[in-house]
C-alpha cells in the first residue's frame, strides 16, 4: 500500500489521537486504523514500513455483551512513535480530504512545539519532520 492509499484508508477508517496537553502522565499522540481482515491491516504495515514508518498490528477481542451481540474478532494497526507517525503525516499529507484529521493535525504539530523539561532526540527529529509540510 502506497502512501496515498494509506492515507484515503486512514481518512475512512483510522483516528489520530492527540493529546490536550503535557501532564504527569504524559500521554503520546497515535495513529490508530481498524479493520475486520487481518490481511489488508498487514498489507497497510508492509507499505509503511517501506516507507520508513514503524507500525504493527494487534489483535483485539470484542466478548458478546447486551450491546454487542456476538463475540468477534479484529486488527489495528498502531503507529506510535513519533518519529514515524510525523514521518506517515508528512508523506500522506498531500493526499488527506477529512478536515477533522487536518485539524488534528494541526493539533499534533502544536502537540509537538509544546516546551518540555526533557526534550527526547525523537521529538526533536519529529519537529523537523513535520516542519517540512
Amino acid at each position: 500500500m502506497n502512501a496515498r492509499d494509506r492515507a484515503l484508508w486512514e481518512d475512512a477508517e483510522g483516528s489520530l489521537f492527540v493529546p490536550k496537553c503535557l501532564g504527569k502522565k504524559e500521554r503520546r499522540p497515535v495513529l490508530l486504523t481498524s479493520q475486520l481482515d487481518k490481511d489488508i491491516q498487514l498489507d497497510y504495515c508492509a507499505g509503511a514500513r517501506m516507507d520508513g514508518v514503524k507500525c504493527y498490528v494487534v489483535k483485539a477481542n470484542v466478548r458478546k455483551t447486551k450491546k454487542t451481540p456476538r463475540a468477534f474478532t479484529f486488527y489495528i494497526t498502531q503507529v506510535r512513535d513519533q518519529l514515524s507517525l510525523a514521518r506517515e503525516l508528512r508523506m500522506t499529507a498531500p493526499y488527506r480530504r477529512n478536515k477533522k484529521i487536518l485539524a488534528r493535525i494541526r493539533k499534533y504539530k502544536a502537540w509537538l512545539a509544546l516546551p518540555r523539561k526533557r526534550l527526547v532526540k525523537a521529538i526533536v527529529e519529529a519537529r523537523t519532520e513535520v516542519a517540512s509540510f
